[in-house]
């Protein structure tokens, strides 16, 4: 924290390796230090990952962000058939994990070759260049590929993406048979294509193959204004939003604006040629696909990973989201009465069963679109959007506090929560706010556990 602070750096900018081995050293003195860690703001690397005693319930119980292969785990399996070893598997189960993959110690193509296959997030290695002194390394880059070497590589990085592409839908828009003729022997090749020639069957197209769909292109000039009602329609659809929409249209400046301002990822003015638009498209995927990874790390990032809630990084990212519209608020900060002693009887297995049973019971209690956040250790925050009093907002605290007090953890030890609760009606600070749920929540504690106070000027 003194590094962050002394060159001003946001801690996400840091990552922090931890090693296979640590884990197996003392696993609970680690991930209790590297969940704080993350909490703060840091991303976390599991290094080595294949080079000892690798498990399934380290991965499970480890707050990471990002698994860094090991080289000599590399080297090993890309020696092996595609359809054997456990490659494939790492990268589907870091998929499904949220997990970004870096690959170490590669040194030759077929391994890179392996790799790209597998979809692996970032690779190094020898292969492209072993550690060399900055005024080396500046060289190198002074050195670069002419521009028609350049073109020559990234043309045949656009084929291999697009055979990576393949069995992908890709939606095609327009009136224009012709065109649609055009862009079908473009793209056959890559993907199937689907056409639409009017704005209902575009709508029916896109819901029909949401989920499989790798891209879209969409025609402004679709009758009746049915461009822009099918960019409206694919980017308020969750299932489809997150695909770029290249769309057509004729040179005009405030129709490519308004474009893009309802989330199309680029304008294509026609005509136009074929390459153009293929490398429009490889682009615009591209360019998505690392959005959409990007996006799933951070939200990895902002989550508590043994309540699924979200971590104190992810409580300050949402506040900044809330708008003044949504006020008033009703700010809650709960306090778990008496975990350390459960903890001490018990284990803390059974203090994070307690936690989990918690975090449970809130997400049942509020909605979607409002804030659940694990504050601290024991302490969860909640921000519930239009509130409508500070009546119903106690009301609201009671019933909550009440459901945990009904959970039957073990005889003769009462499980309780106590809050407090204050209405943040946006015209001052969060840090006041807070400041008033804090001395709410000591007077719950002072006029009994397992109570909800109601922060008010008289306090």
């Amino acid at each position: 924290m003194n590094t962050v602070k002394k060159y001003g750096l946001p801690p996400s900018r840091l990552h922090l390796e931890i090693t296979e081995s640590a884990y197996t050293e003392n696993p609970g003195q680690i991930i209790e230090t590297v969940s704080h860690l993350r909490d703060l703001g840091f991303i976390i690397e599991m290094d080595d990952f294949g080079s000892g005693y690798s498990s399934l319930n380290m991965l499970n119980q480890m707050p990471i962000d990002i698994l860094k292969l090991d080289m000599k785990f590399i080297q090993s399996e890309t020696v092996k058939p595609a359809n054997q070893g456990v490659l494939r598997f790492i990268m589907e189960l870091a998929r499904w994990m949220h997990l970004s993959v870096v690959a170490e110690g590669v040194e030759t193509r077929e391994q890179l070759d392996r790799l790209l296959e597998t979809g692996c997030d970032y690779v190094q290695g020898y292969y492209f260049a072993r550690p060399m002194p900055e005024e080396d390394f500046e060289e190198l880059i002074r050195g670069q590929q002419s521009e028609e070497e350049q073109e020559q590589q990234r043309e045949e990085t656009d084929r291999e993406a697009g055979d990576r592409y393949q069995k992908r839908f890709l939606l095609i828009a327009d009136e224009d048979k012709d065109y649609r003729n055009q862009v079908r022997e473009t793209f056959l090749e890559y993907f199937q294509v689907v056409e639409a020639a009017d704005t209902a069957s575009a709508l029916e197209a896109a819901e029909m193959y949401k989920g499989r769909m790798t891209a879209a292109l969409l025609s402004l000039t679709l009758p009746e204004a049915g461009g822009f009602t099918v960019l409206t329609a694919l980017k308020r659809n969750k299932a489809v939003w997150d695909i770029p929409v290249i769309v057509t249209g004729r040179p005009d400046p405030q129709m490519e604006k308004k474009a893009l301002e309802l989330g199309a990822a680029d304008y294509a003015v026609k005509p136009h040629a074929k390459e153009s638009l293929w490398k429009r498209v490889i682009h615009a995927t591209r360019l998505a696909s690392f959005q959409k990874r990007e996006r799933n790390l951070r939200e990895e990032a902002y989550r508590d990973h043994m309540t699924g809630v979200l971590n104190r990084r992810g409580w300050e990212a949402a506040l900044d989201s809330l708008r003044k519209e949504e006020a008033p608020f009703a700010f809650y900060l709960f306090d778990l009465d008496n975990l350390k002693q459960i903890n001490d009887t018990f284990g803390h297995m059974e203090g994070d069963r307690l936690i989990q049973e918690f975090s449970q019971i809130l997400r049942s209690k509020v909605r979607e679109s409002d804030i659940l956040a694990r504050y601290g250790g024991d302490e969860f925050v909640a921000v519930i959007k239009s509130m409508p009093s500070g009546e119903i907002a106690l009301k609201k605290g009671k019933e909550i506090c009440l459901s945990l007090s009904q959970y039957h953890f073990a005889e003769g030890l009462p499980v309780t929560v106590s809050a407090g609760v204050a209405i943040w009606e946006a015209e001052n600070t969060v840090e006041e706010v807070m400041r008033k749920v804090d001395l709410a929540l000591y007077r719950a504690k002072a006029d009994g556990k397992g109570g909800c106070c109601l922060w008010e000027e008289q306090d």
